[in-house]
C-alpha cells in the first residue's frame, strides 16, 4: 500500500502543498542571499574572480530553476494536475540526490582535513585580532594567547563535525522523505486519471458488449 499521508496525519495533498510552498519560499529567498551577498563575496575571492562569477551565475540559474519547478508544484498539487506534479517531483529528486553528495561530502572532508581546517581557523582568528589593533599602539602580548585560540578553533571544529554529522543524516532523511510524498502523490494523480479514463469508457457500450446484428432477409 503506498503512502496516504504526510508526517503520519496529513492528507498527502495538504502535505504537498506545504512542501511546495515553503520550498519556493526557500529557494526564492535563496537566490535573493545570492544577489545581496554577493558584492562582499566577489570581494572576498578576488583573485578568482572569474571562476565566482560562473560559479555565482551557475548558483543563481539553478535557484531560479528550483524555485519555478516549486512554485510549478504549488499550482499542480492545488490544482491536480499530474504533469505538473510530476515534473516538480523528478526536479526536487535531483537536488535531494545533489545536497546528499555535498552534504556528505562537506562532512567527510572536514573530517579527514580536520587539522587543516583548524590551523586555518587559527590564522582567521589571529589576523583578526591583528587586524583590530590600533596602529597607534603597540600591541600588547596577551599570555597563552594562541593556544587559547588553538584550543577555542579545535572546540569549534569538533562540534561542527558533531553538529554536522546530524544535520547531514536528519536532513537528507526528511528530504528522501518529503520528496517520497511528493511522488506518491503523482502516483495517485497516476491512478485517478487512469480510473477516470475507465470511468468514461463506461458510458459507452464495447463493440463485444453490443448484441450481433441480424443478417438482413431479403
Amino acid at each position: 500500500m503506498g503512502m496516504s499521508t504526510c508526517c503520519c496525519c496529513i492528507p498527502l495533498r495538504i502535505g504537498v502543498i506545504i512542501i511546495a510552498v515553503f520550498s519556493t519560499i526557500l529557494y526564492a529567498l535563496g537566490t535573493a542571499s545570492l544577489f545581496i551577498s554577493r558584492n562582499h563575496a566577489s570581494a572576498s575571492f578576488p583573485i578568482q574572480s572569474n571562476q565566482y562569477t560562473a560559479v555565482f551565475w551557475t548558483l543563481v540559474a539553478v535557484y531560479i530553476l528550483y524555485t519555478l519547478s516549486s512554485l510549478i508544484g504549488v499550482v499542480g498539487s492545488i490544482t491536480q494536475r499530474r504533469r505538473m506534479v510530476l515534473f516538480f517531483s523528478i526536479l526536487n529528486w535531483i537536488m535531494v540526490v545533489l545536497t546528499l553528495i555535498a552534504t556528505f561530502a562537506v562532512w567527510i572532508i572536514l573530517l579527514v582535513k580536520k587539522s587543516d581546517v583548524e590551523t586555518a581557523c587559527e590564522a582567521a582568528v589571529s589576523n583578526s585580532i591583528a587586524a583590530n589593533d590600533s596602529p597607534y599602539h603597540t600591541p600588547v602580548a596577551i599570555p597563552n594567547q594562541q593556544v587559547d585560540i588553538q584550543n577555542a578553533c579545535q572546540e569549534a571544529i569538533k562540534n561542527a563535525s558533531i553538529i554536522g554529522g546530524v544535520l547531514v543524516f536528519v536532513g537528507n532523511a526528511l528530504q528522501f522523505y518529503f520528496a517520497s510524498a511528493i511522488s506518491a502523490y503523482a502516483q495517485r494523480l497516476k491512478r485517478n486519471n487512469q480510473h477516470q479514463k475507465l470511468r468514461d469508457l463506461d458510458d459507452f457500450p464495447s463493440a463485444k458488449g453490443m448484441p450481433a446484428m441480424a443478417a438482413p432477409v431479403y
